[in-house]
């Protein structure tokens, strides 16, 4: 069995080196079986740091460290933000848990589906954000079919400017969202982002199980991936060093100045960083109070977690 998944794997490594035309860095996140390529002008941050040591390097020790934390909460898998001055950063994070599971697939559901239900928490999502938003949008690429929107969102005292792409494939939620700290986002940035998007395919795009297609979960799924994108508390690299011109001119493997680096743990002490939340019930970890737990479903099952 191992033999044939290998072939597969190798089969399909060949097939997108072949057919991929955006020049980046290709990386395959081996624990969902998906291949991702980030385009070139972002350093790239995984939770391997091996596969990009030249960008750990810019970061001090306690940062490097207090950046894995944060990408372990936050189920962030890649983080990459803009070379020329840190005010641009994209994040990919993967969720799993009963809710997507039941889903399984978006692309089981029609485009009407997707927005019916999620209207129904469009609007209180929004105002609970104190986002500014656009209407939601459906987007298909091969496969797999994603739901995005972009707009506002006040954090730490300045606008930040949002777009992301979410969607739900073999029981998971993968998202992709690009933010910026200084301004709205350009065409460029938001194609590049679609780029990204594009880029992503997984080895294999499995049937759901299921027997019933788990349409009464879809609309809580939906917000919360609003809510995870907008809120979550990845931008750590971001508020660490935005404005940092030092930090950004930094040659890779040379960290910035101590007077130009901030610890990403100013954020949490500040506020900054949103708290973290455990569900009483399963135990899983998240960067938002929410009615229900995205794991497993359970009404008002959230608390603050504490020793922080």
């Amino acid at each position: 069995m191992k033999k044939v998944f290998t072939l597969i794997f190798v089969i399909a490594l060949v097939a997108l080196m072949s057919i991929s035309a955006m020049a980046g860095k290709m990386l395959f996140i081996d624990e969902f079986y998906f291949f991702v390529t980030i385009p070139d002008g972002y350093y790239v941050l995984t939770r391997d740091k091996s596969e990009s040591p030249e960008s750990w390097a810019l970061f001090s020790e306690a940062e490097q460290e207090q950046l894995m934390q944060t990408y372990v909460d936050s189920n962030v898998y890649l983080n990459a933000v803009s070379k020329d001055d840190f005010t641009t950063e994209m994040v990919l994070t993967v969720f799993e848990g009963q809710t997507y599971k039941n889903i399984y697939n978006l692309n089981d559901y029609s485009d009407s589906k997707i927005k019916k239900e999620l209207g129904r928490e469009w609007e209180s999502t929004v105002q609970e954000l104190g986002m500014k938003a656009d209407s939601v949008e459906i987007y298909q690429n091969g496969d797999i079919k994603y739901f995005y929107t972009r707009g506002t969102v006040p954090s730490g005292g300045r606008t930040v400017y949002v777009m992301l792409y979410s969607t739900i494939v073999n029981g998971i939620m993968v998202q992709c969202n690009i933010r910026s700290y200084d301004g709205p986002l350009t065409s460029e940035e938001e194609a590049e982002l679609k780029q990204v998007v594009d880029s992503i395919h997984f080895t294999q795009i499995m049937k759901n199980p299921n027997k019933s297609s788990g349409s009464s979960a879809l609309g809580n799924a939906l917000k919360w991936a609003i809510i995870a994108a907008v809120v979550g508390g990845v931008s750590a690299v971001v508020k660490s060093k935005a404005g940092k011109k030092g930090a950004a001119a930094a040659a890779p493997g040379q960290p910035a100045s101590p007077a130009d680096q901030q610890p990403a743990a100013a954020d949490i002490a500040s506020g900054t960083v949103p708290a973290i939340y455990v569900c009483k019930n399963c135990g899983a970890q998240f960067n938002r109070l929410t009615a229900f737990c995205p794991n497993c479903g359970g009404s008002d099952t959230l608390e603050e977690k504490t020793g922080l």
